[in-house]
């Protein structure tokens, strides 16, 4: 027997990809979006294991107020030097946009630019294209693969240009994964380009794409990556593969997997992860866990100490929180991608994704979208 959780959600239906009203209901422990389309009729799909969980973090529309987009994700490229098989983009290559066309689409955004599409490294200007956006005031971000920042001359020519933080993809510490998964053994340039960064001022996030049977039993020895470069590496971020743009792969893990998962590779236990959760103070989404890993440090080793739910900087403005001054801290972002059956629209996603000079959308709906109705 179905329990109504939410009457007010709203979805795509996946044959005609029009948005549609839904619902999502819990049926024993798990969790269904129930979509009706005027032309297709009904369908569902299961969004949550846990029941429990997904009520804890899930968004109500009618009580709360949304989080606002925090920064932006604007496509450079759909060029790229490898061919990953999880890429949120289809397989188009349409040509690069201009620097002039970058500048005055960034002009009015006043949030932080994150570099993104294929692999922005491909473009010949990118150095001169993060100075431009500087000299605009723009705080810019990277979102790359790191092949490129093998070359620490190519580092420096970044840094120097300005940028600001880099998000580097790293899914794997096994080269056998990405000769399967990206065409390529390069596992020895990824760690290069993370030595390269580790040398430098700017902020450095790791994000790590996980599959089931494929690499989620190396969530562990990636945390441990974290630690060894504990100095630099401000977030690690874990996400779920999903049936969107190139990937075909069906997402058939959801959030509570994913931080049993990654709890497991920490050492601690998804309670803990979740400890200090305040849903007047915290990010909620059914989508993505936000928190900050605390760390102890003595003359030999790093370790956990705690998990902080509730994170400092997420929180209200002007509560009198600050972080204790000289801590180890590394953020923690999980998220479970949504596909264009399983997306509820409801949900609140604080990165966006440009599609034109009226138009940002979130950017688990841009995902979505894409390859549809917009082109990013």
């Amino acid at each position: 027997m179905d329990t109504e959780l939410r009457s007010d959600a709203t979805g795509f239906c996946a044959q005609c990809m029009n948005q549609v009203s839904a619902r999502v209901v819990q049926r024993d422990s798990d969790v269904f979006i129930i979509k009706s389309c005027p032309t297709h009729g009904d369908s569902e799909a299961k969004i949550e294991r846990d029941a429990e969980l997904y009520k804890l973090m899930s968004f109500d529309p009618g009580k709360e107020v949304s989080k606002e987009i925090a920064s932006v994700i604007i496509s450079v490229t759909h060029r790229c030097n490898i061919h990953c098989r999880f890429c949120y983009l289809p397989d188009e290559a349409p040509p690069d946009p201009s620097r002039e066309y970058l500048l005055n689409a960034c002009k009015d955004i006043n949030l932080p630019v994150l570099l993104g599409g294929r692999e922005p490294t491909m473009r010949d200007d990118l150095p001169q294209l993060i100075s431009d956006l500087k000299q605009n005031g723009k705080i810019v971000g990277l979102i790359t693969n790191g092949i490129q920042l093998a070359n620490e001359d190519y580092v420096r020519s970044l840094e120097e240009a300005g940028l600001d933080m880099v998000i580097l993809s790293l899914d794997s510490l096994k080269d056998s994964y990405y000769e399967s998964y990206e065409g390529h053994r390069h596992l020895n340039r990824k760690l290069a380009a993370l030595e390269n960064l580790s040398k430098t001022k700017m902020e450095i996030s790791i994000s790590s794409t996980i599959t089931p049977d494929v690499n989620d039993d190396e969530l562990g020895d990636l945390w441990q990556k974290c630690l060894e470069y504990r100095e630099s590496i401000t977030a690690f971020r874990v996400r779920t593969s999903a049936e969107v743009g190139r990937s075909t792969e069906i997402n058939n893990y959801f959030l509570s997997d994913i931080m049993d998962k990654l709890a497991e590779g920490m050492g601690t236990t998804r309670a803990e992860l979740l400890s200090g959760y305040d849903r007047e103070l915290c990010y909620h989404s059914a989508l993505v866990y936000r928190g900050d890993a605390y760390l102890t440090a003595n003359s030999s080793q790093v370790s956990l100490d705690y998990v902080d739910g509730a994170p400092i900087w997420w929180q209200k403005e002007n509560n009198g929180i600050t972080p204790p001054v000289g801590d180890l801290m590394i953020s923690l972002f999980i998220s479970s991608w949504p596909d264009r059956d399983t997306i509820n629209l409801q949900e609140p996603c604080t990165v966006g994704h440009y599609v034109d000079e009226e138009t940002i959308l979130p950017f688990f709906e841009a995902c979505v979208r894409n390859g549809h109705d917009i082109d990013l």
